[in-house]
C-alpha cells in the first residue's frame, strides 16, 4: 500500500534570489494521483520595507496555461502553512520578489510540503 502523504520540496532550504522584480518558476511536476497539497513557506528578512515577496503554486493541464492553486506572502522570518486542492495534471512553484526602481533586493527562502494522494 502506498503512503497517503508524500513529502515534496518545491524550493530547497535555503535558496537565495536576487534582483529587482525577479520571477522564478520551477519545472512542472506531475501530480495526477494527488488530490491536494500542503505547503510550508518561509522567508528571511528584507532590507527595505517597500520590497515584497509573493509565493504561489500554479497548476496546469498542458504546461502552457497555468492557474494559481495557492498564493502566499509570508512575514519575515516566519513559516506560513497553506493548502490547495489539485484539479489538474501538473504543478510548479512560483516566486516573485518586488522592489522599487533602482533597488536590488535579496531574498532567502524555502518551500516544502506534502502531496495528499487521491483515495480510490
Amino acid at each position: 500500500m502506498e503512503p497517503l502523504v508524500v513529502p515534496i520540496v518545491l524550493i530547497p532550504r535555503f535558496t537565495t534570489f536576487a534582483g529587482p522584480n525577479y520571477e522564478f518558476r520551477t519545472h512542472a511536476m506531475a501530480v495526477t494521483e494527488y488530490e491536494s497539497i500542503e505547503v510550508f513557506v518561509w522567508r528571511g528578512d528584507l532590507d527595505d520595507p517597500g520590497w515584497s515577496v509573493t509565493f504561489a503554486v500554479e497548476e496546469s493541464m498542458d504546461q502552457e496555461n497555468w492557474t494559481i492553486v495557492i498564493s502566499a506572502s509570508p512575514s519575515a522570518t516566519s513559516e506560513l502553512r497553506t493548502y490547495g486542492t489539485l484539479t489538474k495534471s501538473y504543478i510548479r512553484a512560483y516566486i516573485h520578489v518586488g522592489a522599487s526602481s533602482g533597488d536590488f533586493p535579496i531574498l532567502t527562502t524555502y518551500a516544502t510540503g506534502n502531496l495528499i494522494r487521491r483515495r480510490s
